[in-house]
C-alpha cells in the first residue's frame, strides 16, 4: 500500500487466490484475514482505498462483498465485474441491489454465449463457453444493473474492460485456439466512444438524486 502515495493512487486493486490446494482452509476466514490485513495497510496511508475484484477460479463477488459488508470500513470495497459473475453463475442485478454500498467501482465488459453444447435449466446456462463482446450485445443484464445502481445511489466510477488482443486469429501459432480471445473484437478507439454514450443513456455520471451525499 505504500506504493499509492508516490504514486498518486487514490486505491489499491488487490488481487484475491485462493488457498493453497489440499490444506484445510475456511474460505470465509481466509477472506476476512485478507480484509482486515488490508484494513491494516490502507490506514497507513490517509486517503486511501483497497478494493477487491470477483474473478473466475477466485473469489466470487457475494464472497468479497460480503467480506467487504463484515468489515465494515468504507475505506474496503468491491469493483465489481458482472461479466465474471455471468460465468460464475452470479446474477449481478440482485447482489448489486443488495450490496451496492459495498461497490467502490464497475469493471464493465460484456459476455455473449457460444451456441456450442449449451445447456440452459430454470432460466441459468451450464457448461456453455462464453467470449467478451461490445457491452451491450451480450448477456449481461446492463440497463437493469444500473437502473439498480443509480436507484441505490451509486456514485462510483464505470471503466471499461476491454481485452483485446494484438494477434489475429489466422495466424499459424494460434490456428488451433478457438474464437473468443479478443482477435475479433473491434479496436478500442471505437468501442470507447460507443461504451462513453451508452453509459450516458443509462445515467452513470448524471446528477445524483435528491437526498443523496
Amino acid at each position: 500500500m505504500s506504493l499509492s502515495e508516490p504514486l498518486g493512487a487514490p486505491s489499491i486493486s488487490v488481487t484475491v487466490q485462493r488457498p493453497v490446494p489440499g490444506k484445510k482452509w475456511d474460505w470465509v476466514d481466509y477472506l476476512d484475514n485478507l480484509g482486515r490485513a488490508s484494513l491494516r495497510a490502507v490506514k497507513e496511508v490517509p486517503g486511501v482505498r483497497a478494493v477487491f475484484q470477483n474473478h473466475v477460479t477466485s473469489a466470487s463477488a457475494r464472497q468479497l462483498l460480503e467480506m467487504v459488508e463484515r468489515a465494515g470500513d468504507e475505506r474496503l470495497g468491491v469493483a465489481f465485474s458482472p461479466d465474471h459473475c455471468i460465468v460464475m453463475q452470479e446474477d449481478p442485478v440482485e447482489l448489486a441491489d443488495r450490496h451496492a454500498a459495498a461497490i467502490q467501482h464497475i469493471c464493465m465488459a460484456d459476455r455473449k454465449v457460444v451456441e456450442e453444447d449449451l445447456g440452459k435449466f430454470g432460466g441459468r446456462y451450464y457448461y456453455v463457453r462464453y467470449e467478451c463482446c461490445v457491452v451491450g450485445e451480450g448477456v449481461v443484464p446492463t440497463e437493469r444493473l444500473f437502473d439498480t445502481l443509480n436507484k441505490r445511489g451509486f456514485d462510483g466510477y464505470v471503466s471499461l474492460k476491454w481485452e483485446k488482443s494484438d494477434a489475429v486469429s489466422s495466424a499459424p501459432d494460434r490456428a488451433h485456439l478457438p474464437d473468443g480471445y479478443g482477435w475479433h473484437l473491434p479496436p478500442g478507439e471505437e468501442v470507447l466512444p460507443a461504451f462513453a454514450q451508452l453509459m450516458k443513456s443509462l445515467g452513470v455520471g448524471r446528477q445524483k438524486p435528491q437526498g443523496t451525499v
